[in-house]
């Protein structure tokens, strides 16, 4: 439904979406983005903004209820206007690191920094590093973006380059999580920019948490850490770094509490504009090359070797593939139970360290991502089907067969439609 809003020059609302907002008189700022009048601002579901209008403002607001609209005292807490008086003597280059837990504010905190940062004339580039709420790029993902212009939500970043983490959660792959980032960090200052702001995960407690976070800023060494907690809440993430960096700490606001079904609605939404347009390509490992998996990095077995396995399975393997440290055997789709016995037994059996057991309808629906020759992020995709005998995958995705080179194998299984369909094991 359509809601005309009549305000005041400094009213504050909070307007959660999904909703449509379109300027008909005034100005309003979002996050210091001045939106004039016949400018508009979609908010999708699952998310909120906070609009303060500038001048006397009519707003034609579209929503599904009047809930959805709500008066605050303030956009976002003073102390964070006072923050930004750092960007004033700040060197370049600066990399700052933005903590705080799950719907803390720390991306609305990010875009307003990076906004202030741009007006301020410096070259802005934002790391988005949580593979489970991406902003900038699709979950899964570590993204980067150079900002061209202020924006009010950090998907209007366009996005430069990403890193494939191939999780919806750090807590499975930490090492390519920190990988991602740094890797990230490196190229946007290889791009001139001056300032970037690393955008983390509400992931903070927990011991893997820690570690995440200490590995983190110990890598970057960061210009500035800046912690946005209600209380003390993530005192524990800046214990072992008070005295040698600049930490500053700044309150939380009162954000708009998604959950755990508001985060996933958000990511499937994401997962479908990445495959949108797909079709399936069928592609052999002549064509590309695989990482992230052991598939594909060894040779086909001997049919001696083959049938030495056959035997001692006791039924016929899918495929088997052997390199210098492992055995790589696919099983097919029965209930077949495996476990470290199996294991064990094979690899005393056939002399080999390690012995690697999957099934085929593990490869099915896993998201991968796409690089051409030059290693860069072309785009997104699923497995559809594997022909071990041809040493074939069938891929659904929108990009161009020829623009495919490289191919990167996830941990999350994601339908066609966009749906998440759980983990896979290590392929």
């Amino acid at each position: 439904m359509k809601k005309t809003v009549e305000a005041g020059p400094n009213q504050t609302f909070l307007i959660k979406g999904p909703a449509k907002v379109g300027v008909v008189k005034g100005e309003i700022s979002i996050l210091e983005n001045i939106l004039e009048k016949e400018k508009n601002i979609v908010i999708t579901k699952g998310k909120a903004l906070p609009i303060k209008t500038i001048s006397e403002a009519v707003l034609d607001v579209y929503i599904d209820d009047d809930e959805a609209i709500q008066p605050l005292e303030e956009a976002f807490p003073k102390e964070w206007t006072e923050a930004t008086r750092l960007l004033d003597s700040l060197k370049v280059p600066a990399t700052i690191i933005i903590l705080g837990t799950v719907d803390s504010g720390k991306t609305s905190l990010t875009t307003f920094l990076a906004n202030n940062a741009f007006k301020k004339g410096f070259k802005v580039a934002i790391v988005d590093s949580d593979v489970g709420q991406s902003s900038i790029g699709l979950p899964c993902f570590i993204s980067m973006g150079i900002m061209e212009k202020t924006v009010s939500i950090l998907s209007e970043v366009k996005l430069r380059e990403a890193y494939f983490v191939g999780s919806n959660t750090p807590s499975r792959l930490l090492h390519r999580t920190l990988t991602g980032i740094a890797v990230m960090v490196k190229k946007a200052l290889e791009n001139g920019s001056e300032v970037v702001f690393i955008d983390t995960s509400g992931w903070v407690y927990g011991r893997s948490a820690r570690e995440l976070k200490t590995s983190l800023i110990l890598m970057l060494q960061p210009t500035i850490l800046i912690a946005l907690q209600r209380g003390e809440e993530i005192e524990h993430l800046l214990a072992p770094f008070n005295g040698s960096l600049k930490i500053v700490r700044l309150p939380a606001p009162n954000t708009y509490k998604r959950g755990r079904e508001g985060r996933k609605f958000i990511r499937e939404s994401l997962y479908r504009k990445g495959l949108e347009g797909g079709q399936d390509i069928t592609m052999s490992l002549e064509q590309i090359r695989l990482r992230y998996t052991l598939f594909g990095s060894g040779s086909k077995a001997r049919p001696e070797r083959f049938e030495e396995i056959k035997k001692l399975l006791g039924y016929t393997p899918v495929y088997v593939e052997e390199s210098e440290d492992l055995l790589y055997i696919v099983l097919p789709n029965e209930e077949i139970r495996i476990n470290k016995d199996i294991t064990e037994f094979l690899e005393a059996k056939l002399g080999k360290p390690e012995v690697y057991l999957v099934q085929k309808r593990d490869f099915e629906n896993v998201l991968v991502a796409l690089q051409d020759q030059r290693n860069a992020f072309v785009g997104t995709g699923i497995i559809r089907e594997v022909d071990f005998e041809k040493r074939e995958i069938t891929f659904y995705t929108p990009v161009e067969k020829e623009r495919i080179r490289f191919v990167q194998l996830g941990q999350l299984k994601v339908s066609k439609e966009g749906e998440e369909l759980g983990y896979t094991k290590i392929l």
